[in-house]
């Protein structure tokens, strides 16, 4: 069926990057106030209300991700070191830094809502199609990593 795409504005995820590079947004939600007046909770609620019902699917743009931002999984299945393999928890406290800042250059394709793809209501997770900058910018989408991740 023929879908228009349509243009959305909102607060980005919490565990996005885009959060985390928003120093305004990251001190309101750390801050004396949010604790005292529960200012994060509604944070939380008003990122949420902007999601539900309006993204199921999505081209471009901040991923919405249901864990942590999928681009710190992209960033590190991109790493020669570490390629086919799952790092211990341990090597990925001591990685983190080096796959977030990789992270940064992994841009969203297109994230996939399974359960709305699928129309079954036990089905969950979403898929997220990511891509390198250098890659996107070469026309080289054999490089692209899939990430799925669910609640």
């Amino acid at each position: 069926r023929w879908m228009r795409p349509v243009g959305m504005k909102g607060l980005p995820n919490r565990n996005s990057l885009d959060f985390a590079r928003n120093t305004a947004l990251m001190a309101l939600y750390s801050s004396e106030e949010a604790e005292d007046e529960d200012l994060s909770g509604q944070i939380d609620d008003m990122e949420y209300r902007l999601r539900i019902g309006s993204l199921k699917h999505q081209m471009l743009g901040a991923p919405v991700p249901e864990q942590d931002d999928p681009r710190y999984d992209a960033a590190r299945a991109a790493d020669p070191e570490w390629a086919g393999r799952d790092p211990s928890r341990e090597d990925w406290k001591l990685l983190f830094p080096k796959w977030k800042a990789e992270a940064e250059n992994w841009l969203l394709l297109l994230q996939i809502d399974l359960g709305d793809l699928q129309q079954q209501e036990f089905t969950e997770g979403t898929v997220y199609f990511l891509i390198h900058k250098d890659a996107l910018a070469a026309g080289n989408f054999d490089r692209v990593i899939p990430v799925y991740q669910q609640t």
